[in-house]
């Protein structure tokens, strides 16, 4: 059995649909919906699916994203746990899918599909690669295409929430909490073939300079200390995501003309250009943003703000 969780805060627009979507897995599953305080018309909905037996539903004040999921976790039953977003749903086949991957390969502790904003671009294809923890955080610290933090889109067996949880009241808590999850799993199965649709917000909080963007930061020195004490030959590439985190940070610190902030950023890009500029493995515009901080802070800012 599959525990689908949903923790749920105001998104009545598209909640019956993210919840139909699940409904229609045609697979064993235990849906738990989590009401992080909902005052939409969303809790209507949660309660309607609740009081026809459809789903489980737990109740409570609004508390995150994170408190949210780890609540749905401590009263999942399944084999295996996955998230879904209640504005965002899971594609038809999409958990049989993965579980099949998963029953196929019993060193498996994490099966990694594929998220999509398009629904008309999906990817059927399921051949499989099979990467080690390690391997699986490096590639997915670089920011290699088919691999990403998310939570959602993947399987996760739930013996891996045993010891790590969701760091309540930080944003940016997939991130955070990837490399603990990968370490617990022997092995993680990445597939091609695409199992959840995200809807995209361009009004989301990530577009735009806010303090709760500073978690960020905190995710990615927190991953960097992580890798550190557990993965030191990959250090680089922990590296290399926690200057892409600064670099965003200093675009978005200098469009809001947030200057304390960008300068902080900016002293840390100087700290890290060197180990950019030599790693091979770097994306091509971080190198870019390594050679321009020689330039100077004013020059840097000046790039930034013609590129925005």
């Amino acid at each position: 059995m599959i525990s689908v969780i949903v923790p749920v805060y105001n998104t009545v627009a598209y909640l019956e649909e993210c919840l139909q979507s699940i409904a229609d897995q045609n697979v064993d599953t235990e849906l738990i919906i989590v009401n992080d305080g909902s005052d939409d018309g969303s809790e209507i909905i949660c309660r309607k699916w609740a009081e026809e037996g459809r789903a489980h539903l737990i109740e409570g004040k609004r508390e995150g994203l994170s408190a949210a999921r780890n609540k749905g976790i401590k009263s999942a039953e399944g084999d295996y746990i996955t998230f879904v977003d209640s504005d965002d749903k899971l594609l038809p086949g999409a958990l049989r899918t993965m579980l099949g991957i998963a029953e196929g390969n019993p060193r498996c502790g994490i099966v990694e599909a594929q998220l999509t904003a398009d629904e008309t671009k999906t990817c059927q294809n399921t051949k499989e690669t099979v990467f080690t923890a390690e391997k699986a955080i490096e590639t997915t610290l670089y920011q290699v295409t088919g691999h990403n933090p998310s939570s959602c889109g993947k399987l996760f067996k739930r013996t891996l929430f045993k010891t790590e949880f969701f760091i309540p009241d930080k944003r940016y808590e997939d991130l955070e909490i990837f490399p603990r999850l990968f370490r617990q799993a022997e092995n993680i199965v990445v597939t091609p073939y695409t199992a959840y649709y995200y809807r995209p917000n361009p009004h989301s909080f990530i577009n735009t300079y806010t303090p709760q963007r500073k978690d960020m930061l905190w995710a990615t020195e927190k991953v960097l200390q992580f890798v550190e004490t557990y993965y030191p030959a990959i250090v680089p590439a922990a590296q290399s995501r926690r200057f892409s985190a600064v670099c965003n940070m200093f675009n978005l610190a200098t469009a809001a003309h947030e200057d304390a902030m960008a300068k902080e950023c900016f002293d840390e890009i100087c700290e890290l250009r060197n180990a950019i500029i030599r790693n091979p493995h770097v994306r091509i515009k971080n190198k870019i943003a390594a050679i321009l901080s020689f330039g100077g802070f004013g020059l840097m800012k000046t790039v930034s703000q013609i590129l925005r």
